[in-house]
């Protein structure tokens, strides 16, 4: 399988260049700019991409759409980034399902000299272009007058008006991998109402706490993003999601710079999990990448393999309560990755493994209960289904 890491050309900003040579670093794959595609149709036909899948950390749809067309994965896919790409569109995606700010979405060629020119929203208000990046498309009015000025500039381009929510300068920006928060971050500033590290702020280690995580995991299931950062404010009745983006900086996460990313750690919680979704992966490519499909079923297998034996656990994966300490992590995450594998491959030695375990299983079913109900019909065995079926009953 061959892949490659796209970027934009045109994007020189030191942040930007950082972040594409960080993903060709840890993937080991090779830079490819939008413009060394060269998207072109001869006779109908679009040209072809000398490589699988790609990571694409660029907004260009259309060669989204063409590497797509000619059969190449994106992660993330062009849909996920034309959403993202669209702060209205975001939001709409997301509505009734989590919590946001109060935002109006104005008709296209809204213009703010018209006398029936309002706002929905006590101010101050923010109004933010839909498609920027930074925080430079991001403006703050406190009255009427800075309003309409503001959207005048903003001229024939799409934005959003949202309520103003005081945070002192500071948010949340949450990484997500496979809908899976995988890191984050407190960002603050000081000198500004806007948090970016770009606009001047500052980014600060911080613990998620479970509304926050299902918040932000949620909003990546949603928007089906593979990777990205989910951008949260908290306020006195909770958090709520201000943006989401498909290809978020990387450069601020806190930690030293061998820690940063998920896969240069020895975590067996995470590991675990990861297998788990390798394995439900391998199940949802067969019959339509067939390689791809072995080859996310071999490394789910490996890296559940890879856990067995003196492994050190880490205390910072997030994919379970809190609460849970780090052996009863791994032995949780365990079992999720032999629900998977089982369910991919039907080999026994999952399902002796489950079996065995079922004592462990009850006292965790609230935890549990949605992965193994998804597999007791296959392990056929009737003393296990009947300590299951008792356990969720006590649930009520």
């Amino acid at each position: 399988m061959r892949g490659a890491v796209i970027y934009n050309e045109s994007l020189k900003t030191p942040s930007y260049t950082e972040n594409v040579q960080c993903f060709c670093s840890e993937m080991q794959l090779p830079a490819v700019s939008n413009k060394e595609l060269y998207l072109c149709l001869k006779g109908g036909n679009l040209n072809p991409f000398p490589f699988d899948y790609a990571v694409f950390l660029d907004k260009d749809i259309c060669a989204a759409r063409a590497l797509e067309k000619s059969g190449v994965r994106l992660f993330n896919s062009s849909d996920a980034v034309l959403t993202c790409d669209n702060k209205a569109c975001t939001h709409i995606a997301l509505s009734g399902a989590v919590p946001q700010p109060d935002t109006f979405i104005p008709p296209m060629c809204y213009f703010a000299e018209k006398d029936d020119f309002t706002v929905p929203f006590p101010y101050p208000v923010v109004i933010k272009e839909c498609m920027g990046s930074w925080g430079k498309q991001v403006y703050l009015a406190h009255n009427q007058t800075e309003a309409k000025q503001i959207v005048q500039e903003i001229g024939s381009k799409p934005y959003i008006i949202q309520e103003y929510i005081e945070t002192h300068g500071t948010d949340l920006r949450v990484y997500t991998i496979g809908g899976k928060a995988v890191a984050a971050m407190r960002r603050r500033n000081d000198r500004d109402f806007r948090a970016n590290c770009e606009a001047g702020g500052i980014a600060e280690k911080c613990e998620l706490s479970r509304e926050m995580l299902s918040v932000a995991e949620k909003t990546a299931q949603i928007l089906n993003l593979d990777f990205g950062g989910i951008d949260l404010m908290e306020t006195k009745s909770g958090v709520v999601v201000i943006e989401a983006n498909s290809s978020a900086m990387t450069k601020n996460i806190a930690g030293d710079e061998d820690d940063r990313w998920v896969f240069t750690e020895d975590n067996s919680p995470r590991q675990l999990m990861t297998a788990s979704q390798l394995a439900g992966a391998s199940r949802a490519l067969k019959e339509f990448n067939d390689d791809l499909s072995r080859e996310a079923l071999q490394d789910a297998i490996e890296l559940y393999e890879s856990t067995v034996g003196d492994h050190p656990v880490i205390e910072n994966c997030t994919s379970f309560p809190a609460a849970t300490d780090g052996n009863s992590k791994t032995e949780l995450a365990r079992i999720h990755a032999a629900v998977e594998l089982f369910l991919t491959t039907g080999d026994d030695s999952y399902k002796t493994y489950l079996l065995n375990r079922c004592d462990f299983i009850v006292e965790n079913i609230k935890t549990l209960g949605w992965i193994i109900c998804r597999v007791v019909h296959k392990l056929d065995n009737l003393d296990f289904t009947e300590k299951i079926r008792k356990a969720l009953t006590g649930l009520k």
